[in-house]
């Protein structure tokens, strides 16, 4: 056994055998991100400890389920390891042994070579139902700190193949039974403002409010949103526990479309401006119109309704009409 390897066994087997209460134990943090839905595997030697931040927004999530196992198939005796789980973890932001503040809430001996499962429930969380022979930890205030997961070993005189013993974390956040949707603004800013004013958007009859997330059961959904002259929009949106669907809606001033059938030979200028005869999408509201043939010019002044549909043409004068 290298001397190293004997002082991690002995300062570990102190912090196992040492109180609840202790506010600082020595160990090898290794950052694990917290997914969402689904689960993340890790693994762990002795002395490295697994720091779980649990994301700012876990609205969704009530716990977590922390499954060990011996991530060879070497038989570890009962007794020789331990779990030890800890909350309102601060670990330094530095590689290698340190010290770290936590406050220790369980210590779980690993007692054979299969699964050892764990169940840790947040503060203002509905009481878990767990099967029997998972370990429960209650009352832990995710927005405090991280939370620690540490295997120890905790006999003397323990082989260096036993002290290398490398174990299996997986890990899986306990989700209430609901998802999330939030409806975002997007497009001509300047035109927001007036559309939400009329704005009305409804899930399946229910009427949401723009950026604000709002919980639905998992399912599909009919959304619709109108605006006025600025939207009309139609979708249906699945909704999965534990995620929040995001949607945009697409705010445009009100256009008309105008199609421009001319001679080949004519200039047309839309506002002053020289364009190519064709189809164009233009803000409603007034416009003026100059087509030169040569020598010959025509000048008018138009009013184009929101969302209208418009021919543009020449017959010794100019000719709008509306489809």
């Amino acid at each position: 056994m290298t001397y190293r390897k004997t002082c991690l066994a002995v300062i570990f087997l102190i912090a196992a055998l040492s109180s609840p209460e202790a506010q600082s134990f020595r160990g090898n943090p290794v950052p694990v991100e917290l997914p969402g839905p689904g689960s993340v595997e890790t693994s762990l030697g002795s002395g490295d400890v697994a720091v779980i931040a649990v994301p700012a927004d876990s609205r969704f999530i009530t716990g977590l389920d922390i499954r060990i196992r011996p991530a060879t198939d070497a038989v570890i005796a009962p007794g020789l390891f331990s779990v030890v789980v800890y909350a309102a973890v601060d670990a330094p932001a530095t590689e290698g042994t340190v010290t770290i503040a936590g406050n220790r809430k369980a210590r779980f001996p690993i007692t054979s070579a299969s699964s050892l499962p764990v169940v840790v429930s947040f503060s203002g969380a509905e009481r878990q139902v767990v099967p029997a022979g998972t370990q429960l930890i209650t009352d832990v205030d995710p927005k405090i700190g991280a939370i620690g997961v540490q295997i120890v070993p905790t006999a003397k005189g323990m082989s260096q193949e036993l002290l290398d013993t490398v174990f299996s974390l997986r890990l899986a956040p306990v989700l209430r039974p609901k998802g999330g949707l939030i409806v975002h603004l997007g497009g001509d800013e300047d035109a927001i403002p007036q559309a939400v004013e009329v704005l009305e958007i409804k899930v399946d009859g229910r009427t949401v409010k723009p950026e604000v997330i709002q919980e639905f059961d998992p399912g599909i959904y009919r959304l619709t949103a109108h605006a006025g002259d600025y939207l009309s929009y139609t979708a249906n949106v699945g909704i999965e526990r534990g995620r929040v669907r995001e949607e945009t809606l697409i705010i445009r001033r009100p256009r008309a479309t105008v199609r421009i059938n001319v001679p080949s030979v004519a200039e047309v200028f839309w506002n002053g401006e020289l364009i190519s005869p064709s189809e164009i999408s233009v803000e409603s509201g007034e416009h003026t119109l100059l087509i030169r043939l040569g020598d010959f010019s025509l000048s008018k002044k138009v009013y184009l309704e929101p969302n209208g549909d418009y021919q543009l043409g020449v017959d010794l004068d100019i000719l709008l009409k509306q489809n």
